[in-house]
């Protein structure tokens, strides 16, 4: 009886707190209410690099906007850095094809069967920018 009646409260106590977390929501690790990186902006001769950091957010996928102007070390992860292929020539005023957009969205990785990886659910919000101009000369 003393089995029966332990069993029975365990299972209310952990009923109740189910329907509570339903009605009033569970705290889950989430993604802050914004991803950023720094540096925001970089001005970068041909052959310069510069390391941009992710932080707000939990697993982080980087991209170009214009491969052509530039290459990423790395386009998974916290860091990478960006080396500028692009020489700006002529005039003081950038033509806006010039002006490289490094973007890096956050996700958060959930697991499917069997405990591997395979969905990928974007955070809030999903992406941040950093802009990369050519030096003038």
């Amino acid at each position: 009886m003393t089995n029966t009646v332990v069993c029975s409260s365990l299972l209310a106590a952990l009923g109740l707190s189910l329907a509570a977390c339903f009605l009033t929501g569970c705290e889950v690790q989430s993604a802050d209410a914004r991803i950023w990186i720094t540096p925001s902006s970089a001005v970068l001769e041909k052959g310069e690099s510069q390391t941009f950091t992710a932080y707000g957010g939990f697993d982080y996928r980087w991209s170009l906007q214009d491969p052509s102007l530039g290459i990423l070390s790395t386009d998974h992860g916290e860091t990478t850095t960006y080396t500028c292929l692009y020489e700006h020539l002529g005039s003081n005023n950038l033509a806006a094809s010039e002006i490289q957009t490094l973007t890096v969205n956050s996700f958060i990785s959930g697991s499917g069967s069997g405990g591997s990886v395979s969905n990928a659910v974007p955070a809030e919000p999903v992406a941040a920018t950093a802009t990369i101009y050519p030096r003038n000369y």
